[in-house]
């Protein structure tokens, strides 16, 4: 099935996936074109829970039908949903935390996704991607809010995000003036906020994002026996460049090496917290440094992406 939803969509059956989609738009932003260029992020309002059964029934049985008796089993009717003395009906989308929930999600929309014609089309689930000269993106952006309501779902034109660039100043400015007639209220990132999947795109949004990281780690540092590791993090290390910015792994890592000190009443100078960061099977605890990390996570996606 990874093969039947590739290329365009990454966010079934596609080990790193999420990183894929981000270096595929990053590859397309520092392509260095000179000609007007815009970059379109697509946003559905409750994406998953909006899907048309009767659309995913059909799909199912002329394309996978050997999944058919238990995606008729699940969804022929629908579920109720008690709340007090309410009772509501679940009639559309596919049920959080059932496994074959973001394939079925994405055999409803792979006709939509590999109809688009604009030479960025990157979708991770119901985040998609589009970039190319303005016509053509445009003319993908009307297919994807009409073919997208045949299947149930509906841009959020004021969560969807517009990123410009080549040409002039003036060309530029046109071009916001005319994706914003289709999609209006549409958001305009600057280069520091522009980003995928919590990724950010560009070195100017890389301190900021390592540091929203590091906030929430202050806040739970007392917990952080409890903690698992530290996805959220290790996701922007493999997909960003952050190993440029030392000090700000540096930051993050003395949050980990206080709160390790506070856990374990030992004073955590240079030596035990070194020790610390070795592997369990050389003695240490494991602990990984943001910092020494960084580098060899960002050429492991690399490869694993590629």
């Amino acid at each position: 099935m990874e093969q039947r939803v590739r290329p365009e969509q990454v966010g079934c059956g596609t080990r790193g996936g999420a990183e894929a989609a981000v270096r595929a738009v990053r590859s397309f932003l520092e392509e260095g074109k000179t000609a007007s260029q815009i970059l379109l992020k697509l946003d559905s309002i409750n994406a998953f829970n909006t899907i048309r059964r009767d659309v995913l029934i059909q799909i199912v049985h002329d394309t996978v039908p050997m999944y058919l008796p238990f995606v008729w089993q699940s969804y022929r009717r629908p579920s109720k949903l008690v709340y007090g003395e309410h009772v509501l009906e679940s009639a559309s989308g596919v049920q959080q935390g059932d496994p074959l929930g973001p394939l079925l999600f994405c055999l409803v929309i792979e006709r939509l996704t590999k109809s688009l014609t604009s030479p960025l089309n990157a979708w991770y689930l119901d985040d998609g991607t589009i970039g190319g000269d303005v016509d053509c993106v445009v003319s993908d952006l009307q297919i994807v809010m009409t073919k997208g309501l045949e299947q149930g779902l509906e841009l959020s034109t004021s969560k969807c995000e517009l990123f410009s660039f080549g040409g002039s100043h003036q060309e530029r400015v046109a071009i916001r003036q005319k994706v914003n007639v289709f999609c209006p209220g549409i958001l305009l990132p600057s280069r520091s906020e522009l980003s995928l999947l919590g990724a950010p795109f560009m070195e100017e949004g890389l301190e900021e994002a390592v540091r929203a990281k590091t906030g929430p780690m202050k806040v739970v540092s007392k917990r952080l026996c409890f903690m698992h590791v530290h996805q959220a993090l290790l996701h922007i290390l493999r997909s960003s460049s952050v190993w440029k910015f030392s000090e700000v792994l540096k930051e993050f890592d003395e949050v980990v090496r206080s709160s390790l000190a506070e856990i374990t009443n030992v004073q955590m100078s240079v030596e035990p917290w070194r020790h610390a960061t070795f592997p369990v099977g050389l003695g240490g605890l494991g602990i990984r440094r943001a910092e020494e990390v960084a580098l060899p996570a960002f050429l492991a996606s690399i490869h694993s992406a590629q």
